[in-house]
């Protein structure tokens, strides 16, 4: 299968003066060899492109491409980006385009290993994950996104301390899900924080935890959305 990308996407050949440009083949080489769509191909080129002129504008090296990096691009440029000339500024295309691009870089030996963390986050999200696909038995694309999201709240909770999920409170997880809405462009993607904030409390709570009575229900679904942004503002004014 050959990548024939749009136009706007062809134009690639100034990624050799950045560190990511020797392995743009092998990329490409993983798409074929992955049997993605002609048109999911050339978006993916075009989201690695965009990628690589934030990677030399910051003056990364080599070494500093790792997830790290990626969400610094999807949390932080993204969302202003005022980069020139057509690129690309969908979330779940870069997100998943960059997955691959990693992956790529470290079958090449171009990069590290992903950390091996053993922060108290992080072990939590490695049991949940666990339990999605043995007793849920959700696919792997999905258990990636709901652990995400149940990552950055833990996260913004709880740092690198134990996780006390009895201290969870509605009001932080409000709060938590209105910055969450705000990166998502659609419904469905703020519909999937409530999704996973949810299961992931059933999930405590059904493991004996204590788990604060309201947490289920702090949320709503994007339709109900401004009640729940009320809500929030109404927490925040109370203190």
């Amino acid at each position: 299968m050959g990548i024939t990308a749009p136009s706007r996407c062809t134009d690639i050949d100034w990624l050799a003066e950045g560190p990511i440009g020797p392995y743009v083949a092998a990329f490409k080489q993983f798409l074929i060899d992955h049997q993605y769509a002609v048109f999911t191909s050339a978006n993916y080129l075009a989201d690695v492109k965009h990628f690589a002129r934030w990677v030399r504008g910051r003056r990364l090296s080599l070494q500093r491409i790792n997830e790290a990096a990626v969400v610094e691009f999807l949390d932080e440029h993204l969302p202003t980006c005022r980069c020139t000339g057509p690129v690309p500024h969908d979330r779940r295309d870069h997100r998943a385009a960059l997955r691959n691009l990693l992956t790529v870089l470290r079958a090449q030996g171009a990069i590290a290993p992903p950390p091996v963390s053993t922060r108290p986050v992080d072990e939590e999200l490695q049991s949940y994950d666990e339990y999605l696909a043995h007793a849920r038995g959700l696919a792997a694309k999905t258990r990636s996104g709901v652990v995400r999201i149940v990552g950055r709240l833990l996260t913004e909770h709880f740092g690198d301390h134990a996780i006390d999920i009895a201290s969870l409170r509605p009001v932080h997880v409000r709060r938590f899900f209105a910055q969450q809405a705000k990166l998502y462009s659609k419904p469905a993607g703020a519909g999937s924080v409530v999704s996973a904030l949810r299961g992931y409390f059933r999930y405590r709570a059904s493991l004996g935890d204590a788990v604060h009575g309201g947490l289920v229900n702090a949320i709503a679904y994007p339709r109900q959305l401004a009640v729940v942004l009320v809500a929030q503002d109404a927490d925040r004014r109370g203190g």
